[in-house]
């Protein structure tokens, strides 16, 4: 892989990891702002709780190496627009958003199951020599 790739690979992947936190970190917010934990102290104890998860999912997110990033990160969005779907279908009935969450579902698998893809090409390009 030449240089260039490399660091172009180098920057696709930040801005991955950062559209995955910013993804992340609008449903938190969401949840807190909305109230939709069922208190009127903005700083009570599941309120702190969303909050220190949310760091803790971006320190993780931001240190993970490339095929574990697509595997859990992409896990946690995959599970998050489902969350999303659900919720506007019970909750908000704002329906015309459900595609672009399904959609974000259908990108996550994509990059769940690619290094499992990769793999098995590597695999099968040694059992090919």
């Amino acid at each position: 892989m030449s240089s260039q790739q490399h660091f172009f690979n180098i920057i696709v992947y930040a801005l991955l990891k950062a559209g995955v936190i910013l993804f992340i970190g609008g449903l938190f917010l969401e949840i807190v702002s909305q109230n939709l934990l069922g208190s009127t102290n903005p700083m009570n104890i599941l309120n702190i709780a969303l909050f220190v998860l949310f760091l803790a999912l971006f320190i993780l997110i931001a240190v993970l190496n490339r095929s574990n990033f697509d595997v859990f990160g992409f896990f946690i969005v995959f599970i998050a627009s489902i969350f999303k779907v659900l919720f506007i279908i019970f909750v908000t009935h704002t329906f015309l958003q459900i595609p672009i969450y399904a959609f974000l579902s259908c990108i996550s698998i994509y990059f769940m199951t690619k290094s499992k893809r990769n793999a098995s090409k590597k695999k099968h390009f040694l059992y090919d020599l």
